[in-house]
């Protein structure tokens, strides 16, 4: 498996009720705001919304205002990161989560590795920029399994 092309992308996490993230689904795309990519959790009586916003290639920092604008508001619960997109990827390439996964997880803490537009991942983990060093080694190294 060939090199995976890395970026940070701004990931936004809100809280709510299931409605309330509704709503805000509403109002994103009444700002003919694009999201590339999100993951919904529910954990008790709270929705956990995860997202980026922008084209599958691209950041739009003018949505980006435009999101944190709404989000302010509207009284939201948000929270903003950096996190990785790994771009590169063929469809229908076996063995990808594999390698990402099986590099990753003994040397940073991984929060969640979510699917995007375009075969695009997401990987939302407090070390970005080890996650891109980790994913630019060609082979990729591979922490050590339990048997």
């Amino acid at each position: 498996m060939g090199t995976f092309q890395t970026f940070l992308r701004i990931q936004y996490s809100v809280i709510g009720s299931q409605a309330r993230i509704a709503e805000l689904f509403d109002q994103i795309a009444a700002q003919q705001i694009s999201i590339t990519a999100y993951v919904i959790e529910r954990k008790q009586e709270c929705t956990h919304l995860h997202f980026v916003v922008g084209l599958p290639d691209s950041t739009n920092p003018i949505w980006d205002r435009e999101v944190i604008e709404l989000l302010n508001t509207n009284c939201y619960r948000y929270g903003v990161k950096n996190i990785v997109q790994v771009s590169g990827i063929p469809p229908g390439t076996v063995g990808v989560i594999r390698t990402i996964y099986g590099g990753l997880f003994c040397q940073v803490k991984i929060y969640r590795i979510y699917l995007g537009e375009a075969t695009h991942r997401f990987i939302d983990s407090d070390e970005p920029y080890k996650v891109m060093e980790i994913l630019s080694q060609v082979p990729i190294k591979q922490c050590p399994r339990c048997n």
